[in-house]
């Protein structure tokens, strides 16, 4: 057990250090949802992927939001109702529909999300046009939870998306 710790703390630190999972134009997605209000006009979520680490317990959720609209724009999906750090994604949630469970990002000791989360001024939130960003999350989850909804404020929806 200390050593998956170990292993999961590694690799969290090292996301933290990046800001970013991957080059967002290298990634394939799994779906997608538009944004919702006008915060989000021509904005697009898409879900790459929801991977499970090798005991089950852990997924990690990668999302990537691309600028489809003429204009540059800051996104800042956090829940401000919940006692996260103030700068992180925390507001990104999976829901297990058939459970109507809603799962929200791990926490660190010190509160802090298990995301994508800005501790140095190192986390990029603004999307040129044409641009696109992709970010991370880190949940605890049953493990024979097969699909889940992937929520994200100020977006659509995005439904029956598998755990791998």
């Amino acid at each position: 057990m200390k050593r998956a710790a170990a292993l999961l703390t590694l690799t969290t630190t090292a996301l933290l250090a990046t800001g970013t999972a991957a080059p967002a134009d290298t990634l394939d997605h799994v779906s997608t949802a538009t944004g919702v209000d006008e915060r989000t006009a021509g904005l697009v979520l898409e879900v790459n992927e929801i991977s499970r680490d090798s005991s089950g317990t852990y997924a990690t959720l990668l999302w990537s939001v691309r600028n489809e609209g003429t204009e540059r724009i800051t996104i800042n999906p956090k829940d401000t109702s919940l006692d996260f750090d103030r700068q992180s994604f925390a507001g990104v949630t999976l829901r297990d529909e058939e459970s109507r469970t809603r799962f929200h990002p791990a926490m660190n000791s010190e509160s802090a999300c298990l995301c994508t989360r800005d501790t140095i001024g190192t986390i990029d939130t603004r999307l040129d046009p044409g641009a696109t960003l992709t970010y991370w999350s880190l949940y605890s989850v049953p493990a024979d939870l097969e699909t889940v909804t992937v929520e994200v404020p100020d977006f659509g929806d995005v439904t029956d998306v598998p755990l791998t």
